[in-house]
C-alpha cells in the first residue's frame, strides 16, 4: 500500500500513459489502477480471519482509505475540471470557421501571399477522445461532447477534406513565379472568394462544408487546369530560349587532312557563313514567342492581339528573360572563343615571308587583327536581328524612319553591347590576339640575321668584289658561305604552332633559300667571268711569245 501511494504521489503531475490516451482519461485510468492493485491487496488481507482486526491492520486499513479518498479525489478533479472545460470551450471551438488565414510578405519580391489553414484545433480532436475514453469508464459526459463524438467521422473527413484541398491549392502557387503570380492575380482572387466562405461564415457546426469543400475543388481543378496551360506555354518558350542560348556562334571549319589547316581568311569566312545560318535559324525560333504568348492572352483574358493590359506585366518578364538570355548567348560565345584562341590547338594557319625588307606574316598581323575584331563584332551584332517589342505588347517595333535614307530598328543590339562583361571579354580576346601576334613576331627575329641575303645589292657588292680582283680561294669562302645558309635554313621547323595559329614556315625558307641560291649565281658569274678574263689574257700572251 505505502508503494502503490507513493507511485501514486511521485507521479500526480505527470501520470504516465498508455499510447493513444488523452491526458485525462489516461491519468484517471492510471489512478484507478493503482486503486484496483492496492484494493486486490487489501480484499487478500480480509480474506484471513482478524489480520485487519489487529493494531497493524488498523493502521493498513487506515491508509489505504486514505489512499483511496485522495485517488477519488484526483479522479473527480480532473473529471470535473475537464467537463467545465469542454463545455465551455467546445461550443467556441464549433463556432470556430473552417478556414483561416495569414498573409506574409516576400522578403526578396515584396508581394502579400495570402495562406489558408484549415482551423481545426488539436483540442477538439482531444474532446472527441477524451469523451470516448471516459464514457468506457463509467463517467457522465456532457451532451454536446457525446453529439460531437458521435459526429467524429465527419468532423475528420470534413477536416482532411479541407487540408487535402489546400495542400492542392498551395502546392500549385508554389509552382508560380511572381510573373505569374501577376498575371493571374483576377484568377486568384476569384479563387480566393471562393474560399472565403470558409474563412468567413461556414463554422464547424454549419451545414454544407461538403458542398463547400467541392465547391473549392472544383474551383482549384478549374484554375489548375489554366495554370498547366500557362506552363506548357512557358516551357515551349524556355525551350526556344535555350535552343538560342547554347547556339554556338563559332563553328570552326574540321581540317580536310590532318596538318592542312584553313587560312586566316578562310577560317573567318567559314565561321561568319556558318553564324549567318544558325542565326536565321534562331530568328525563326524567336519569332514563335509571340504565338505562345498569344495563347496564353487568349486563355487569360479572351484576346488575342498581342496587347491585354492584363498581360503587360508578363509580356515585360519575357522580354527581360530574352535579354538574359542573349547576352549569356554573346558572353558564353565570346568566352569560349578566347578559350580557343588560349588553347594550344591551331584554328587556321598564316605564312611567314619575305616583304623586303621585312620578314612578314601573310596576311600581316594589323590584317589578322582586324578580321578578328570584325568577327567579335559581328557576333555581339547578331542581338540586331531579335527585335524589340512595342511597350506593354510582345509586338515587334516596325522599322523608324529617321530620316529619308536612314531606317533604326530597334533591337536588343543596344543594351547588349553596352553590357560592361561583354565589353570586357571583347577586350580580353583582342588583347590575346594582340599577344600571340607578338608572339609569333619574336619567334620571326632570329631569321634577321639572314637579312644581308636581301638587304645588299648583289650589283654593288659583286662589282666592287671584281675591282679587287680576289683570289679563288675567296670565291670558294664565299661559295661556301652562301651555300651553307642555303642548307642551313632546311634543317629549320618549317611549322610553328602557337595557341591558335600555325605559322607556315616553307615560304620564308624558300625565299632564303632562293636569295642565298642568288648569290650563289651572282659570285659564279663573276668569277666566270674572272677566269675568262685570266684565260684570255694567258691566250694572248701565249701569242705574242
Amino acid at each position: 500500500v505505502e508503494n502503490v501511494k507513493q507511485m501514486f504521489v511521485q507521479n500526480l503531475k505527470d501520470p504516465p500513459l498508455y499510447k493513444n490516451q488523452p491526458p485525462v482519461a489516461g491519468a484517471i485510468y492510471w489512478s484507478r489502477s493503482l486503486f484496483y492493485r492496492i484494493k486486490h491487496t487489501i480484499i487478500r488481507f480480509q480474506e484471513v480471519e482478524g489480520l485487519l482486526a489487529s493494531e497493524h491492520g488498523k493502521e493498513v486499513k487506515q491508509i489505504y482509505l486514505q489512499v483511496a479518498k485522495r485517488m477519488k479525489e484526483y479522479e473527480d478533479h480532473k473529471y470535473s475540471h475537464w467537463r467545465n472545460e469542454t463545455e465551455h470551450v467546445l461550443p467556441q471551438l464549433l463556432k470556430n470557421t473552417l478556414l483561416t488565414c495569414s498573409v506574409t510578405e516576400e522578403p526578396i519580391t515584396t508581394k502579400k501571399s495570402v495562406r489558408f489553414i484549415v482551423n481545426f484545433s488539436p483540442v477538439f480532436r482531444e474532446i472527441i477522445i477524451e469523451t470516448k475514453y471516459l464514457e468506457q469508464l463509467g463517467f457522465p459526459v456532457p451532451e454536446i461532447a457525446r453529439y460531437v463524438a458521435l459526429q467524429e467521422d465527419k468532423y475528420l473527413r470534413y477536416a482532411n477534406g479541407l487540408k487535402k484541398m489546400l495542400d492542392r491549392y498551395h502546392k500549385l502557387m508554389e509552382t508560380m513565379n511572381e510573373a505569374e503570380t501577376k498575371l493571374l492575380d483576377d484568377c486568384i482572387q476569384e479563387l480566393c472568394r471562393v474560399f472565403k466562405l470558409g474563412h468567413k461564415r461556414l463554422t464547424w457546426s454549419s451545414l454544407g462544408i461538403g458542398d463547400f469543400i467541392a465547391r473549392c475543388a472544383r474551383a482549384i481543378r478549374k484554375f489548375e487546369s489554366l495554370v498547366h496551360q500557362i506552363h506548357n506555354n512557358s516551357e515551349d518558350i524556355k525551350n526556344t530560349l535555350l535552343f538560342i542560348e547554347s547556339t554556338n556562334l563559332f563553328k570552326f571549319p574540321l581540317s580536310k587532312t590532318g596538318d592542312e589547316l584553313p587560312k586566316v581568311k578562310d577560317f573567318f569566312e567559314y565561321v561568319k557563313c556558318e553564324r549567318a545560318k544558325d542565326v536565321t535559324h534562331m530568328v525563326r525560333k524567336y519569332s514563335v514567342i509571340p504565338q505562345l504568348l498569344m495563347k496564353v492572352e487568349r486563355r487569360v483574358a479572351n484576346t488575342n492581339n498581342g496587347k491585354s493590359p492584363k498581360l503587360t506585366s508578363y509580356y515585360a518578364y519575357w522580354e527581360n528573360r530574352i535579354y538574359q538570355v542573349l547576352t549569356q548567348l554573346i558572353l558564353k560565345n565570346l568566352q569560349a572563343f578566347n578559350a580557343a584562341v588560349l588553347a594550344n590547338v591551331p584554328l587556321f594557319q598564316t605564312e611567314a615571308i619575305l616583304s623586303v625588307p621585312e620578314i612578314v606574316l601573310q596576311p600581316n598581323a594589323s590584317d589578322i587583327d582586324k578580321m578578328t575584331v570584325q568577327c567579335i563584332r559581328d557576333c555581339v551584332e547578331v542581338t540586331k536581328h531579335f527585335v524589340r517589342w512595342m511597350h506593354g505588347t510582345c509586338i515587334e517595333c516596325p522599322p523608324q524612319h529617321v530620316e529619308e535614307d536612314e531606317v533604326i530598328t530597334f533591337s536588343f543590339y543596344s543594351d547588349v553591347s553596352q553590357n560592361p562583361l561583354i565589353i570586357e571579354q571583347a577586350l580580353l580576346i583582342t588583347q590575346n590576339v594582340h599577344k600571340l601576334l607578338a608572339s609569333l613576331s619574336k619567334y620571326l627575329k632570329p631569321w634577321k640575321k639572314y637579312q644581308l641575303l636581301w638587304k645588299l645589292d648583289k650589283g654593288v657588292v659583286t662589282e666592287r668584289l671584281a675591282a679587287e680582283k680576289p683570289a679563288c680561294v675567296t670565291f670558294d669562302e664565299q661559295l661556301q658561305f652562301y651555300l651553307k645558309v642555303a642548307q642551313e635554313v632546311t634543317q629549320q621547323p618549317l611549322i610553328k604552332d602557337e595557341q591558335c595559329i600555325r605559322l607556315q614556315l616553307a615560304p620564308l625558307v624558300y625565299m632564303v633559300q632562293e636569295n642565298a641560291r642568288g648569290w650563289m649565281t651572282s659570285l659564279g658569274k663573276l668569277l666566270n667571268e674572272s677566269a675568262r678574263k685570266e684565260l684570255f689574257g694567258l691566250h694572248e700572251e701565249i701569242q705574242v711569245g
